[in-house]
């Protein structure tokens, strides 16, 4: 186990010897600690958020980091956080930008009637899993059809990527619709803990 990991075991074990439900644990490492990776570029760190925020037209707090960016480690691929090889996953938590681009969605599909533009996944569309990520407050940009309105995430992404490829190999984000449903969402991460303890 590396020092990151160890750390990390260290603070889900103590608050779950106290019986800290899984979201409030989520809600401390993700809404709370400071951000492993910008620990000791802070300057950098804020240009990224502070970037996010003002193309999107959003609060400074609207704009969290996520995955091992966020905590060092993570458990789901057993990796520490790795300069230039690991991702950078955003939050973007807000009720405005969610309904925004829920309803071009919708709109754009014809009432989800036309499903024809959605990525297929093995031959299947991934229409379905899309709409289940909706309905758990998750908006995922990966899943949208292939619309202008997903060219142009993509392409202020790849360019705020760009700028960064020394410390991340990419730079994304998912909208939430709320901060429970961010908590709940990272509230996984206590049963991958407990998976990797087993």
């Amino acid at each position: 186990m590396t020092a990151q990991h160890d750390k990390l075991n260290e603070k889900i074990s103590a608050m779950l010897a106290s019986s800290t439900a899984h979201r409030v644990i989520a809600r401390r490492l993700f809404l709370y600690d400071f951000t492993s990776v910008f620990t000791d570029q802070q300057d950098r760190g804020f240009s990224i958020l502070n970037t996010v925020c003002e193309y999107f037209r959003l609060p400074f707090s609207a704009v969290k980091v996520a995955g091992s960016a966020q905590t060092g480690h993570s458990y789901f691929s057993d990796r520490d956080f790795s300069p230039g090889v690991s991702d950078l996953d955003l939050a973007i938590i807000s009720p405005t930008l969610f309904q925004h681009y829920c309803q071009e969605i919708y709109w754009a599909t014809h009432s989800y009637s036309d499903l024809s533009k959605f990525p297929r996944k093995e031959g299947v569309s991934v229409a379905q899993e899309f709409r289940n990520y909706l309905s758990a407050g998750f908006f995922r940009p990966d899943l949208m059809p292939d619309l202008q309105l997903k060219t142009d995430w993509f392409s202020f992404f790849n360019r705020l990527s760009n700028k960064h490829t020394d410390l991340f190999h990419d730079i994304n984000a998912g909208i939430y619709l709320s901060e429970v449903f961010f908590e709940i969402k990272n509230s996984s991460i206590i049963s991958a803990y407990r998976k990797g303890k087993s």
